[in-house]
């Protein structure tokens, strides 16, 4: 997903940080991709923000929650808390950290349509997303076949890499567990065959370890790692094919990617007009 010169345009108005784990402080945001499962905050408690700045905000980094600080409580009404963004009324905690944090996890989980509407937006491929969204539903609810199976369980979603319908059940089930922090704790904390199988599917498809897993916020991020790491294990492949051909061994080869260029920001103050409580 490309930035849009309306999102630069939001950026150069909005006052945008960012924070990271382990969640102990906020910064400005810079030059560089916020890591995978980074929290955004847009202040926005001096300057209201149109509904339309702050949805070209999910396009900025699509991996990370949308956090917004806001001056009131009637503010907060205009933005109910939805499954991409939650806001704050004040920084605490972790040096401001601690009450965004709380408020991203606080977010109703997503609903199979909203997963599988990320993963359309981010590869721009909008024709998978009802197939996807049927998938994930049968997986979210435990049933592990459906009508599709012949045609997408089974054969790569070439718009999404390398894998097929059957892993991207696997990713939809783990980026539930992600937004669900009460059932993640107790499937964890048992060490039997399914907290085994869910641990070895956040390494075989998010390169995350377990503790990487509890640490991160959202659930955004465990979609944006499974379509880097099928994106790259397809590249693999192919560049391997291609080596055997024309390439020799040694010959360096770029990964692969997706998301385009990521914007420098125009002159962002260093903290956050509004201070953490008691500051």
């Amino acid at each position: 997903m490309r930035v849009t010169s309306r999102t630069l345009v939001a950026m150069s108005r909005l006052s945008l940080y960012v924070t990271a784990p382990p969640f102990m402080h906020v910064r400005r945001l810079g030059d560089g991709r916020p890591p995978l499962g980074s929290i955004l905050l847009a202040d926005v408690a001096d300057r209201p923000a149109t509904a339309e700045e702050l949805r070209d905000l999910f396009d900025l980094a699509p991996w990370c929650p949308v956090c917004v600080l806001l001056r009131s409580t009637h503010e907060r009404r205009r933005i109910p808390r939805s499954p991409r963004m939650c806001s704050v009324g004040a920084l605490e905690g972790g040096g401001g950290a601690g009450s965004i944090l709380e408020a991203v996890r606080d977010r109703p989980r997503p609903a199979p349509m909203e997963l599988a509407e990320w993963l359309a937006d981010r590869v721009r491929a909008q024709g998978i997303r009802t197939p996807l969204a049927t998938l994930f539903a049968r997986a979210i609810a435990g049933t592990e076949r459906s009508p599709l199976g012949s045609t997408w369980s089974e054969t790569p979603i070439q718009t999404l890499g390398g894998w097929p319908g059957t892993k991207w059940q696997e990713v939809a089930r783990l980026a539930d567990l992600a937004a669900n922090r009460e059932a993640m704790g107790r499937l964890l904390v048992r060490r039997n065959p399914a907290a085994m199988q869910a641990v070895n599917a956040m390494r075989d498809l998010l390169g995350a370890t377990e503790e990487e897993f509890r640490e991160r916020a959202g659930w955004e991020w465990v979609l944006e790692a499974a379509v880097r790491r099928s994106r790259e294990q397809l590249e693999v492949v192919t560049s391997l094919a291609t080596v055997r051909v024309t390439t020799p061994a040694d010959t360096p080869r770029a990964s692969a990617s997706i998301g385009g260029d990521w914007p420098i920001p125009t002159s962002i103050p260093e903290v956050p007009r509004q201070r953490a409580a008691g500051q």
